[in-house]
C-alpha cells in the first residue's frame, strides 16, 4: 500500500477557504487504487495542515496523478490558500487501520510502544531509512514530542462500498 503525505502551511485568512476546498476531494471515492483519505490541523502550529492519503499500489496512484489530479485540484482552489506544500510516498509496512471514532492522529519517527499498536508503519519511498507511524488517539494526555493532528471529519474520503 502507499502513503501519500501532505503538508501544507496555510495562509491564515485562508484557513476556511482551505477547509472547504479539502471537503472537495470526496470525489477520490470511486477512483480506482484509491483507500481512504484523511487529514486535520496541527494541534501546535495552527496554520499548518496534514493530509494522508492511502493508494493499493503506486501504479494507482500514478494513474490518478496522470488523469484525475489536476481536474480536483483546479476545483478546490486550494492553490491560492497555502505559502507551501510538501509531498512525500512511503510504502506501507503495516495495513492501514483507520479508527473514525478518534479525534486525533500522532505521526512519528519513532515511538515507545509496540509497532503492533500502530494504525500504520511507512517506509519513504525515496529514503527507506526514514519511517512514519501513525497512531489514532482519543486524548492527548500520554503523547509528548510527536506531530499532533486534530483530524477534520469533513475531510474524511473513504472508498466506495460496492
Amino acid at each position: 500500500m502507499l502513503l501519500k503525505l501532505i503538508e501544507c502551511n496555510v495562509i491564515p485568512e485562508k484557513r476556511e477557504a482551505f477547509s472547504e476546498g479539502q471537503k472537495m476531494w470526496k470525489e477520490l471515492h470511486n477512483v480506482p487504487g484509491f483507500v481512504a483519505q484523511i487529514g486535520g490541523w496541527s494541534r501546535s502550529n495552527y496554520n499548518k495542515a496534514y493530509i494522508l492519503a492511502f493508494w493499493l499500489e503506486q501504479n494507482s496512484y500514478e494513474n490518478f496523478m496522470d488523469h484525475v489530479h489536476d481536474h480536483l485540484f483546479v476545483k478546490t482552489r486550494q492553490d491560492e490558500t497555502y505559502s507551501s506544500i510538501k509531498v512525500s510516498l512511503y510504502e506501507t509496512t503495516k495495513s492501514f487501520m483507520l479508527q473514525e471514532h478518534m479525534p486525533y492522529l500522532a505521526l512519528t519517527n519513532s515511538f515507545s510502544q509496540s509497532d503492533c499498536t500502530c494504525s500504520f508503519v511507512a517506509k519513504n519511498t525515496s529514503n527507506s531509512n526514514h519511517v512514519l507511524k501513525g497512531f489514532f488517539l482519543q486524548d492527548l494526555d500520554r503523547v509528548k514530542n510527536h506531530t499532533m493532528i486534530q483530524l477534520e471529519k469533513e475531510w474524511t474520503v473513504l472508498k466506495e462500498q460496492k
